[in-house]
């Protein structure tokens, strides 16, 4: 589940340049998109039960009530249109939601961090211990049932019935099965 949790994040993440370059540009549909932005990364928080949902709500009532005349203390309006005004709300809404969804999937990618040397451990005493090679049989398809084969070839001895015992408890199969791909993935390409 994190490891999902984490994909629809960084697919939220991965539209915010466009966004701040459509405000850098002054284009006119800026605060229409930042609000629909939201409004998708809301239902998008909603589905995984994320409680940053209501964070990015909260967020967006900001920009709406901007719309409505209200002016962030953060903001300066000057001489400036009420348009500007609620762009630069839109400009710092969105940077707020951004670095709260950038801190939440750092704390995912946390998380993975420790689990991964469990990982990395259970594998390599499994594979001294006479388990088959990770990489044999080749891959098939589709990947997931691969991978629940090697997760299962993995022999368990007295000194790796603990590790895998964790892994198990600790992560949902789904997290268990991207932690184990990300390992092979990491030992063909190495960095």
């Amino acid at each position: 589940m994190l490891a999902f949790t984490r994909e629809r994040m960084m697919d939220s993440l991965s539209q915010v340049s466009t966004l701040i370059d459509m405000y850098q540009r002054r284009e006119s549909q800026f605060i229409e998109k930042t609000v629909a932005w939201l409004i998708a990364a809301e239902e998008s928080l909603l589905q995984i039960k994320s409680p940053l949902a209501s964070f990015v709500a909260a967020e967006r009532g900001k920009l709406l009530a901007a719309s409505d005349g209200y002016i962030n203390h953060e903001i300066n309006p000057g001489r400036h249109s009420n348009r500007k005004t609620q762009a630069a709300m839109a400009a710092l809404v969105l940077s707020r939601v951004e670095s709260a969804v950038r801190n939440q999937v750092a704390h995912i990618d946390e998380k993975f961090d420790a689990l991964r040397e469990k990982m990395i451990q259970f594998v390599a005493v499994s594979t001294a211990n006479g388990s088959p090679s990770y990489t044999l049989p080749a891959p098939f398809e589709p990947r997931e049932a691969w991978l629940k084969t090697v997760w299962e070839s993995l022999k368990v001895s007295a000194e790796t019935a603990n590790m895998r015992n964790y892994l198990n408890t600790a992560l949902t199969p789904s997290d268990r099965l991207y932690l184990l791909d990300s390992f092979i993935d990491n030992l063909g390409n190495p960095q």
